[in-house]
């Protein structure tokens, strides 16, 4: 029978250095993820965020060598995977409460984060098209979604804006200085066009957020932060955006053009942006009357950490932002008691599917004979055919779902 495997380091272990090493794109992805298909390996799956990075395997008996060993083949750096003080492992029925607990926020920085959800669902797609996701994952991730899915309508994790978006709106109204906003729309240059700068924008937007270019007439109150533009590497995802959100896509001169009139810029793609480079910032520094506020949201980090104690900037990182709403989840535990149960019922259903699997094909073969013989009656008998499939198909549910099989031992080392 598979065995189910998660190997993973998240925030609670390791600093945000270490997971930076471990950050992943998707092309990347897709280059790593078939060449864990050797051996025992019949599926993989790769979660990559800025919180944490998870192997999640499906096995036929014990693989032969370490596992991990095709990701420290493509990065070097995941060798520090081998240090048992960072990493944990799952194995068995645990793999599939940590990954529902994962989806549904519980395990994250800030409990109540929305985007997790998404990111996983990201997971699944990536190792979909890779040709890595088969019938476990692929069930066990539904699951997952339902389970997320359901802790936020059953529950008030969510309440109160605990997520990325609503942070950022909070720190720029905190930090931009007010002389500047009474006078004027504090302007905002984001970086990137991906799921941090997505969530982000779609928080100012609903925030009543004035967007340049529709009209003052737009927004339903004085706001004290807009959107200026946004600059990404991809420039057709770039416009894209843009064309989403009602704002101005920037080519890279035009976005470096706009550091010396924008408050404060977002970063939020992956790893060093030259727009926040020491040779891009020097100049536009020296020039300006107040701060740069710089949120930088970015796993590898977008400006160089060397650059945060330079006269003039005022940077938050994605460590520091969310120390600053984390005192918002203690009031929320009622909310995640709530949300733990939930968990716990969804990975009970998957593993009673899960306990069932050796029996696939015998299920396929009784349920194939038992209509090939009704069948054979039904013409001549079919009242008698329709009360008796009915009561065949009752006791066979159960005989079936009577049967069980432990999924193995959980170690959580």
């Amino acid at each position: 029978m598979p065995t189910l495997h998660a190997y993973g380091i998240d925030h609670s272990r390791a600093s945000l250095e270490v997971r930076e090493d471990l950050a992943f794109s998707e092309s990347e992805l897709n280059e790593l993820l078939p060449n864990f298909l050797t051996g025992a390996v019949r599926e993989v799956m790769l979660l990559s965020t800025c919180n944490r990075t998870e192997v999640y395997l499906v096995t036929e008996g014990s693989p032969a060598g370490y596992p991990l060993e095709p990701l420290r083949q493509y990065r070097p750096q995941a060798r520090v995977m081998d240090d048992l003080c960072l990493r944990y492992h799952w194995q068995g029925d645990a793999v599939t409460k940590h990954l529902f607990a994962v989806a549904s926020s519980l395990r994250s920085e800030v409990p109540g984060d929305t985007q997790i959800a998404a990111q996983v669902a990201a997971a699944a797609r990536i190792a979909r098209m890779s040709g890595t996701l088969g019938p476990v994952l692929e069930h066990m991730v539904a699951g997952a979604l339902r389970t997320a899915k359901r802790v936020r309508r059953e529950t008030g994790l969510a309440a109160g804006s605990p997520g990325t978006g609503p942070a950022v709106l909070r720190s720029l109204r905190r930090l931009i200085p007010a002389s500047r906003k009474r006078a004027k729309t504090a302007k905002v240059l984001l970086l990137g066009a991906g799921v941090m700068a997505e969530e982000v924008a779609s928080h100012l937007s609903r925030s009543g957020l004035h967007v340049p270019g529709r009209g003052a007439d737009v927004a339903v109150a004085t706001p004290s932060v807009a959107l200026a533009g946004v600059w990404a590497r991809d420039c057709h995802k770039s416009s894209r955006f843009a064309a989403r959100f009602g704002i101005r896509s920037f080519s890279l001169e035009e976005a470096a053009s706009e550091l010396a009139s924008v408050d404060a810029v977002i970063g939020a793609c992956r790893g060093r942006v030259p727009l926040l480079s020491h040779p891009a910032l020097s100049p536009v520094l020296a020039g300006r009357a107040a701060p740069l506020v710089v949120l930088d949201l970015g796993v590898p980090r977008n400006l160089d950490p060397l650059l945060a104690a330079c006269d003039g900037l005022h940077v938050v990182f994605l460590d520091q932002l969310h120390g600053q709403i984390r005192e918002q989840s203690r009031l929320r535990r009622g909310a995640l008691d709530s949300a733990e149960r939930i968990v716990e019922a969804e990975a009970s259903r998957f593993e009673l599917w899960w306990r069932q699997w050796p029996l696939r094909p015998i299920r396929a073969d009784v349920y194939s004979s038992l209509e090939s013989v009704l069948g054979r009656w039904r013409a001549t008998q079919p009242g008698a055919v329709k009360h008796l499939r009915v009561a065949l198909h009752q006791t066979l549910e159960k005989a079936f779902g009577s049967f069980s099989v432990p999924l193995g031992p959980n170690p959580g080392n």
